[in-house]
This record gives C-alpha cells, structure tokens and sequence, in this order.
C-alpha cells in the first residue's frame, strides 16, 4: 500500500487501512512522528480495521459455505 493511500484512510479512520502489511503501518508510523502526529493512533486503528475486516469475511464465508 502506498504512503499516500495510508495518510488518507489513517485522517478519514477509514477500515481500509486494516488490509495494509505491519511493515506499512511502520512506514506510516515514521512519517506520522516526523510530522508530530500520533503513531499510536494508527496501530489502533490498523489494528481494529483489521479485526473488522477478518470479521466481514468470516461472516461472508460462512453465509456463502
């Protein structure tokens, strides 16, 4: 996922950031404290995005099984 795509879900809270790696988060995470926002913010956010969108599927599967 680009930087550009991650600053955009990370100030919309949008759940899209949850598909991103850990290794873009990090990313992200750099260039959130270089520019004095907060990093912790986004590994909540990434991380009940992610939780959200493993949910969705697991609905998903199980309706569609």
């Amino acid at each position: 996922m680009t930087l550009s795509d991650m600053k955009k879900y990370y100030f919309d809270e949008a759940t899209e950031l949850g598909m991103a790696s850990e290794q873009d988060i990090e990313r992200l995470c750099v260039w959130l404290e270089a520019n004095g926002y907060d990093a912790d913010l986004a590994w909540r956010i990434w991380e009940d995005s992610a939780a959200e969108i493993d949910s969705l599927m697991a609905a998903a599967m199980h309706e569609f099984a």
